[in-house]
């Protein structure tokens, strides 16, 4: 049978058949697509030599409802209840479909159907041509799966999440973005953080670093502040990168993480270091602390006015430094003792004094400091003149 075959017309207009103009005849077997004419019955009556190249079926298997078998068998029951609801009315139709090519691979087309009306306005026949979409769809669902897979991600954590276009605008915030920054999704979105901003100040720098990424195509962490609503001024460190999209302009995307936590408690250790040191440097003895091997981290004034040695950790010291030598081989011992038993150092021996001219006898006791595990990381010492 010739590629051109044509089906006879069950609707009885074999002698002037709709299809004889030549016009028609060599538009649809040039075209690229897939065309094929169903009747008022839902049956095949024209198929065009793109039709059975692409399927490698037949004519005489596609006549008829031969044609549903290129379908997918999951789409068949759907091609049918849908003409169902097309037959007997005048409208066009739009549908995808999944059709089977020669190979057996399936590949999604979008089918549009036109009806073909009588003198009376019936309509008698429609013509259908398929378009390929496959590529097209596989590029939707995955940017589909993209958008939702950022989506999960940004639900998932606690860090803030954004991308901005080239203008500064926001184009993505997750939820805690929205939730640190106080503000609906629909407002944010295409705004700018000078719009959502409380401080202007806090929308200026996180702009220039914004601005700084941008121009220099390069990965920045930095820190930021972010002022509430009611005034409290929160601290964030911030890792953005430049976002290259597909026209050609550069965007950036962000990770926020928030450490006002951390930053206070920085300060507070601040503090309690400085009050510390205030308390360690007005107690009236000798007092140093000592990491585990015994090397001395801190000592107060008085360690410096009663020795003379070098308060400097460029000339490490250990307290066997400030031992009379003659005491040195009996503190020795005893300190190797607590150090193996774990316990309290507690002995009278002779320190040297400035110059090491003298000697003056000293209750030396020293503690041990353990850490969770029950190692020792360190000694806190004192030394107190005694009247022996």
């Amino acid at each position: 049978m010739s590629s051109n075959h044509i089906a006879t017309s069950p609707l009885g207009d074999n002698d002037h058949p709709w299809y004889g103009a030549l016009e028609f005849r060599t538009l649809a077997e040039t075209v690229p697509a897939l065309l094929f004419v169903i009747n008022r019955n839902g049956k095949a009556i024209y198929t065009n030599a793109s039709f059975h190249r692409y399927t490698g079926m037949p004519h005489e298997r596609v006549d008829g409802l031969g044609y549903l078998d290129v379908l997918h068998p999951e789409d068949q029951t759907r091609a049918l209840q849908l003409w169902d609801q097309v037959a007997y009315t005048t409208e066009a139709y739009e549908v995808e479909y999944r059709i089977r090519r020669h190979d057996g691979i399936y590949r999604w087309h979008q089918v549009r159907g036109a009806p073909v009306l009588d003198a009376n306005g019936n309509a008698v026949r429609w013509i259908s041509v398929c378009t390929d979409i496959q590529e097209l769809r596989t590029a939707v669902n995955a940017a589909a799966d993209a958008h939702e897979l950022i989506a999960v991600l940004g639900r998932s954590t606690d860090a803030i999440v954004f991308a901005k276009d080239a203008e500064g605008r926001f184009v993505f915030a997750n939820e805690a973005t929205l939730r640190v920054m106080e503000i609906s999704a629909d407002r944010l979105i295409g705004a700018s953080v000078e719009d959502a901003a409380n401080s202007q100040s806090d929308a200026q720098h996180i702009g220039v670093n914004d601005a700084t990424v941008m121009a220099n195509r390069q990965m920045i962490v930095a820190e930021e502040r972010w002022t509430t609503k009611s005034g409290v001024e929160q601290v964030f460190r911030s890792t953005k990168g430049p976002w290259l999209r597909a026209d050609g302009s550069v965007g950036v995307v962000g990770i926020t993480t928030d450490i006002t936590h951390e930053r206070e408690l920085e300060d507070l250790t601040r503090e309690q270091q400085h009050d510390f040191r205030n308390l360690i440097e007005n107690l009236p003895f000798v007092l140093w602390i000592t990491d585990a091997s015994g090397r001395l981290i801190i000592r107060n004034n008085l360690w410096q006015a009663h020795t003379g040695l070098p308060d400097s950790d460029a000339h490490p010291l250990t307290f066997a430094d400030l031992v009379d030598p003659l005491d040195l081989s009996k503190f020795k011992d005893a300190w190797r003792s607590c150090i193996e038993r774990q316990e309290i150092f507690n002995q009278i021996v002779r320190l040297r004094n400035v110059g090491g001219s003298s000697s003056v006898a000293h209750r030396i006791v020293s503690i041990p400091v353990k850490n969770r595990n029950g190692t020792i990381n360190g000694w806190v010492g004192s030394a107190l003149p005694v009247t022996q």
